[in-house]
């Protein structure tokens, strides 16, 4: 296999040479270059496309968004990175819906290298040039415009109502994660991982929160309304809403407490997303599964795994992991995708149990140490605990 191609790019002559000594142990395995001239950059990218891009964002002539925009509509496949420092907060607003991750400058040589490796591996475990591809060209999920009209209904209130707006986004998939990915970025300096609706939205406050949504408009590239106004999406967003309540259920009944539980239901939210990308963009490979905009759920893995040679949970996982959130959310998305239980001992493993009572599973045998029958009848009426 070639080696990747890592492209380093900063008008500072010194943060370059800073960066090629903390990155000289990935000589070997890396094919590293570093430019102080974005256009320079994107040349190069024409003549190989770069594996990985990690750029400053004000540098004179090209700046960073613009060869981060640039990169999305020519190589897609181009995983982008941002290096820069919190003073840039205002550009980083600007990159959040091209950018891929962001790191703070300064940064150090292991968190910069295990960045990238982490990217590297997901790129890998993915397989299918075509869905890397495609992924590799996201910044969103697919929203409903639905969702997106109430929230900016809200935020242009006068007087701003923090458990609604975190309400309004725990209902769609495709805010959350644009929500906890910004929060998580560098320009914010959250104290700690954020892996949850509510604490995404809490540690932002409104303000933020109506700056990024209302001025910068991060959540507008979110939108789609094809995706938006399809049945089958809405179908798909409604089951996502269901496990992810279900999930929360059967935590809550472990004794899990309020935090354990949160995470638990976003993994559920988010446990489904790479189904809402995959049809988005390969509409034609699922119409066998769609009948009157109902998508039928058996059989799709096998479906997914023949088209594109992996399920569409490892497709969402991959997504999140790219897009630099937490582990503890993106593990859990990829950890139910095996549907296995376990000792319910994990918020992936919940999920999946989750997922399996909702197909109509027989789960019974679990029911000498949990209560799965009640789990059960949930999961057959359909509708939120």
């Amino acid at each position: 296999m070639d080696r990747p191609r890592i492209f380093f790019v900063d008008d500072e002559p010194h943060v370059l040479n800073g960066l090629r000594r903390m990155l000289r142990s990935r000589r070997e395995a890396w094919d590293l270059m570093f430019f102080e001239d974005a256009r320079r950059a994107l040349v190069a990218c024409g003549a190989e496309p770069a594996t990985v891009v990690v750029c400053d964002l004000r540098m004179p002539g090209m700046d960073g968004v613009t060869l981060l925009d640039a990169l999305r509509d020519r190589f897609p496949q181009t995983i982008r990175f941002v290096l820069s420092g919190q003073s840039e907060a205002e550009a980083g607003l600007r990159a959040a819906g091209i950018a891929h991750q962001f790191l703070s400058k300064p940064t150090d040589g292991p968190t910069l290298i295990a960045a990238i490796e982490n990217a590297l591996d997901l790129r890998e475990r993915l397989g299918g040039k075509a869905v890397v591809a495609l992924v590799a060209s996201l910044t969103a999920i697919p929203a409903l415009p639905g969702s997106y009209r109430e929230l900016t209904e809200q935020l242009r209130r006068d007087t701003l109502d923090t458990e609604a707006i975190a309400e309004i986004v725990a209902r769609d998939p495709g805010i959350a994660t644009r929500l906890i990915q910004v929060a998580n970025s560098s320009y914010f300096g959250a104290p700690k991982r954020i892996a949850t609706v509510r604490g995404a939205v809490q540690f932002l406050g409104m303000e933020t929160l109506k700056s990024l949504v209302l001025t910068y408009g991060v959540l507008s590239q979110v939108v789609h309304d094809r995706i938006g106004g399809a049945p089958v999406a809405q179908q798909i967003v409604e089951t996502m809403l269901l496990k992810s309540a279900l999930s929360a259920r059967i935590a809550r009944d472990l004794g899990w407490d309020r935090a354990e539980r949160e995470l638990v239901a976003t993994v559920g939210l988010l446990s489904d997303v790479g189904l809402l990308v995959l049809i988005d963009n390969f509409p034609e490979t699922f119409e066998p599964r769609i009948v009157d905009g109902v998508l039928q759920m058996e059989g799709l893995a096998r479906l997914e795994r023949a088209a594109f040679g992996v399920d569409h949970a490892l497709v969402g996982a991959y997504l999140l992991g790219t897009w630099g959130l937490p582990d503890s959310l993106t593990g859990g998305v990829a950890d139910q995708a095996t549907g296995q239980c376990g000792s319910l001992a994990t918020a992936g493993q919940i999920v999946a149990l989750a997922g399996r009572l909702m197909l109509g599973e027989d789960m019974s045998p679990l029911e000498v140490r949990w209560p799965v029958s009640a789990w059960t009848a949930v999961a057959r009426e359909g509708a939120p605990p």
